[in-house]
C-alpha cells in the first residue's frame, strides 16, 4: 500500500566502501520492499558486495515514500504512519457546522452578548449549507447556546451580516438575544 524508495547517502557510503561505493549504491537502489522495511526496523542490514558482507546502517541511505493519492505518508525511524486526508460528505459538514459556530461566536462577541446569553439564530439558506446545518443542528445550538437555529430562504435578513464560511461559500447570519 506504501511505496518506498531508498536514496543512497554518497557522503557516508564513500568513506565506509571507498571503491566498492559504486555497487553499494547500485544494491541499494535495487531493495525489496522487504528488504527497506528490514532495515528501519533494525537499523541496519547485512548487504554482500564482490563476495564480501557489509553492513549498511539507517543513517546510510534515506529512506523516502512515494505519495498516494489521498493519503499523507510520514516516516521516522522505524514507523511510517499514512493517513486517508480524503473528505466525504459528512467530514465537509462538520467544517461547515464548525466554520459556522466560529462566525455565530464572533458576532456573539461584536454583539456585546454575555457569555451565558440564549439565542435565536437566523442563517440564509444557500444548497451547500443545508445538509450540514441540518445535520449538525443540535451540535450548532449546543455550542452556541442557540435556542433555535432556523435557515430563511429570505434575500434580505434583517438585522443580518455577511460572513464567508469558505472561499466560494457566503451567507448571511443574524442572532438575536432571547429572554
Amino acid at each position: 500500500m506504501i511505496v518506498k524508495k531508498i536514496r543512497p547517502d554518497f557522503k557516508a557510503l564513500g568513506p565506509k566502501f571507498g571503491k566498492m561505493m559504486k555497487e553499494a549504491a547500485a544494491r541499494l537502489q535495487q531493495f525489496s520492499a522487504a528488504e527497506i522495511n528490514e532495515l528501519q526496523k533494525n537499523g541496519e542490514i547485512a548487504l554482500e558486495l564482490n563476495g564480501e558482507k557489509v553492513m549498511v546502517s539507517r543513517t546510510d541511505v534515506e529512506i523516502l515514500t512515494e505519495d498516494i493519492p489521498g493519503w499523507l505518508v510520514a516516516a521516522e525511524g522505524a514507523y511510517t504512519v499514512a493517513l486517508d486526508v480524503t473528505l466525504d460528505a459528512s467530514l465537509k459538514e462538520e467544517g461547515l457546522a464548525r466554520e459556522l459556530v466560529n462566525k455565530i461566536q464572533n458576532l456573539r462577541k461584536t454583539s456585546g452578548l454575555e457569555v451565558t446569553d440564549r439565542i435565536d439564530i437566523i442563517v440564509k439558506n444557500h444548497p451547500e449549507l443545508t445538509a450540514a446545518v441540518e445535520n449538525n443542528k443540535a451540535y450548532i445550538c449546543a455550542e452556541t447556546l442557540g435556542n433555535t437555529l432556523e435557515l430563511s430562504s429570505v434575500e434580505e435578513i434583517l438585522g443580518a451580516v455577511q460572513v464567508e464560511l469558505t472561499e466560494e461559500l457566503t451567507t448571511q447570519l443574524a442572532i438575536t438575544k432571547t429572554n
